[in-house]
């Protein structure tokens, strides 16, 4: 059994939306947990969070003035995730090239949102790899539970009847009014690390600083990444796998 973890980033105020996640064995799964919930331990954390954690906000204040701890904590957080994953996934939906293609085609009945067609790209992605290797046992997927459209990925994903149905965990414990905690699963959270490096990537390249890349995402990339594809009108039908064609205005 394989499990691939996907999260999102991006957004209305980027243009650009990018769904992206990490797989590997269940066994290697169940390690990684062990790993990263005794280094959040070790570090007084309860989770992780790569934007609180970059901006030094929410229970990461306290490393406002700590740059080498932060420093250390990523550096242990990459070394968790290159040791416990074994292959990457993304896909980019630019905002614009998904009005443009509304326009023509009826893109939102049949796939909603640039987050519904990542994400299913994402999926067809992972199963397109599936096959060509030849591996038989099921991969789930699961999606961090708080994305920005969970309906209309359920939607995109149900017109493709050869892909496995989503699953949504949250990406960290959670407790209701009751009291009652609902477990997260903090696999999530490695690929929450990988959404925020694209976008913070993506957003620099897009705007030319010269930046070099950082090392955290340096790092991280020397994980095979499978597959990555930016949904354009040329390859449409190749992300989003779709069994029928688009519909024409």
């Amino acid at each position: 059994m394989m499990s691939c973890y996907l999260d999102e980033a991006g957004g209305k105020e980027d243009q650009f939306t990018v769904v992206c996640g990490w797989l590997s064995t269940a066994a290697l799964w169940e390690q990684f947990e062990i790993d990263w919930r005794l280094m959040l331990a070790s570090y007084g954390l309860e989770y992780f969070h790569m934007m609180e954690c970059s901006q030094s906000t929410k229970i990461f204040k306290k490393w406002r003035d700590s740059e080498g701890i932060r420093r250390r904590f990523i550096h242990d957080a990459t070394e968790i995730i290159r040791s416990r994953v074994q292959y990457g996934f993304l896909v980019y939906t630019h905002h614009q090239i998904f009005r443009n293609m509304n326009s023509r085609f009826r893109l939102a009945e049949q796939l909603h949102s640039p987050y519904a067609i990542a994400g299913r790209g994402c999926v067809a992605q992972v199963d397109k790899w599936r096959r060509v290797k030849g591996v038989q046992d099921d991969i789930e997927f699961v999606f961090e539970d708080g994305g920005p459209d969970k309906s209309g990925l359920v939607m995109a994903m149900d017109l493709a009847r050869k892909l496995p149905v989503p699953i949504f965990k949250p990406g960290s414990d959670m407790r209701d009014k009751e009291g009652h905690v609902r477990k997260g699963a903090v696999q999530l959270q490695s690929a929450d690390f990988l959404a925020y490096e694209l976008r913070k990537h993506r957003r620099e390249f897009a705007n030319r600083t010269g930046r070099p890349v950082r090392r955290s995402f340096h790092e991280v990339l020397k994980i095979p990444i499978v597959a990555m594809a930016s949904f354009n009108a040329e390859n449409a039908q190749e992300v989003c796998q779709l069994e029928e064609p688009l519909l024409p205005r």
